[in-house]
């Protein structure tokens, strides 16, 4: 995380912030925020760190597309997720929900091709399993602590 950077959360997340800290939803706000500092605009030479700037492109086998890791950050990761199964805590499965469901499966999918196309990049392959990891593995859990909160 970058030095003195307080986390951005989204206004409509702060009353997530009040749940204890060991919610998932919480837990979630909060590590996404710190992942989004860390991880998006690595692409970027910034101004005195321009030697840190790195992307990394490959072809997807499964969707046929063309991916940098920084358009995979922003397509899967790199937007505000409101909480809203948290927030309404509904007592139904929300639509977004399953949509969620199925594109962190597809999300998973384009990982594995990305670890693929960098087994001669260990930079490359550091940071797909980071994501892996941290990223899309997170925002999985939060997604089915909520699935199962509907159930409860």
């Amino acid at each position: 995380m970058r030095k003195n950077t307080p986390i951005l959360i989204a206004p409509e997340n702060m009353p997530i912030m009040s749940c204890p800290e060991d919610h998932p939803a919480r837990d979630y706000v909060t590590m996404h925020s710190r992942f989004m500092d860390k991880y998006a605009e690595l692409e970027i030479p910034w101004k005195g760190r321009e030697h840190e700037a790195f992307d990394f492109e490959w072809h997807c086998e499964s969707d046929g597309r063309v991916w940098l890791i920084s358009t995979f950050i922003y397509h899967f990761l790199g937007f505000y997720h409101i909480q809203w199964n948290w927030l309404e805590n509904p007592p139904y499965i929300m639509e977004y929900e399953v949509d969620t469901l199925e594109k962190i499966g597809h999300a998973y999918q384009v990982l594995e091709s990305w670890e693929r196309a960098a087994k001669n990049n260990a930079r490359a392959l550091e940071r797909s399993i980071r994501l892996r990891l941290r990223g899309i593995g997170m925002y999985e859990d939060e997604i089915r602590a909520a699935l199962a909160n509907h159930v409860d």
